[in-house]
């Protein structure tokens, strides 16, 4: 039985979901059907493990379902307003996807590999088109992390296409479990007439985002931006906590391990200027880039 289910879905190891803006709606619309049919079981005929189990579920979906059905832009279920920034997007995403969850032991495996990096190329032109019908409505991430995402972007771009981690992930793996093929050149050239351009159109976009964006991280600048803030803490901090007390709650964790920071620094004799910058001194060019942006949100 479960031989026979893997065979049935085994096609499905060479696809990514459909994140178009079409795609997307019919994502909300699973959502809402889950959440119907759920409903419509007898929570009480479970055992009192399952009951958790199905409160569990119940809560996420509902939560999901309530941010679809009023907030049109971002990603399904809330707590991600943008398509496209720093930490989200198959850019950011992928290449450690395909290396790391993408299980590959046959020849089968391998030819999935490749479907699923050429669909990757499809993946970012639907995040295109998503993300333009988001700015759209005026929703756009903060110019800094624009500039944390355009460095990504060039980073993952900078490499010849065969000496790509997409590429090299693939020949190391296929040459481990002696699978016959010269994988590696059949995914550089996805990677070089496929990848690549799609990636630098998300780029073109990204250099564009960045004329009109503003400084300001906060969602409050979004279209209701405040209930969007308040579902997303609901889905994912699971909490009807009031936005200012969390707040306090962050600037509190934030001034303790600062604190702690600089005491260690202190000890080692450095104690020439904000915690930050000195972090910033020490660290290597990514992590100094990474706190210049926690200064930008007024983490010092």
């Amino acid at each position: 039985m479960f031989d026979s289910e893997l065979q049935a879905r085994a096609a499905q190891k060479s696809r990514l979901d459909d994140v178009s803006p079409a795609g997307l709606a019919k994502t909300r619309a699973i959502t809402k059907s889950q959440l119907s049919r759920l409903q419509a079981f007898n929570r009480s005929a479970l055992g009192p493990k399952d009951q958790v189990s199905y409160d569990v579920v119940l809560y996420g979906l509902q939560a999901s379902n309530e941010s679809n059905a009023r907030f049109a832009y971002g990603t399904p279920g809330g707590g991600q307003p943008y398509q496209l920034c720093q930490l989200a997007g198959i850019y950011s995403q992928g290449p450690s996807f395909l290396d790391t969850q993408h299980i590959i032991e046959t020849k089968a495996d391998a030819d999935a590999y490749l479907a699923r990096l050429e669909a990757m190329a499809i993946t970012m032109t639907q995040e295109i088109d998503a993300a333009r019908q988001d700015i759209g409505v005026r929703v756009v991430p903060p110019d800094f992390a624009l500039a944390k995402t355009l460095l990504q972007m060039n980073q993952l771009r900078a490499p010849a296409a065969d000496k790509s981690t997409l590429v090299e992930s693939l020949a190391r793996r296929t040459k481990e479990k002696q699978i016959p093929g010269d994988w590696s050149a059949a995914s550089a050239k996805i990677v070089r007439d496929k990848f690549y351009p799609a990636l630098e159109q998300q780029i073109a976009l990204i250099k564009e985002m960045q004329k009109g964006a503003s400084h300001d991280a906060g969602v409050w600048r979004l279209p209701d931006g405040d209930a969007y803030y308040r579902a997303s803490l609901k889905s994912s901090a699971t909490t009807d906590k009031e936005p200012a007390e969390i707040h306090r709650l962050g600037l509190e964790v934030v001034a303790d391990t600062t604190a702690k920071i600089d005491a260690l620094m202190k000890k080692q004799g450095l104690t020439k200027g904000t915690v930050g910058e000195r972090m910033t001194a020490l660290g290597p060019a990514e992590t100094r880039l990474d706190f210049q942006f926690s200064s930008d949100w007024n983490v010092q």
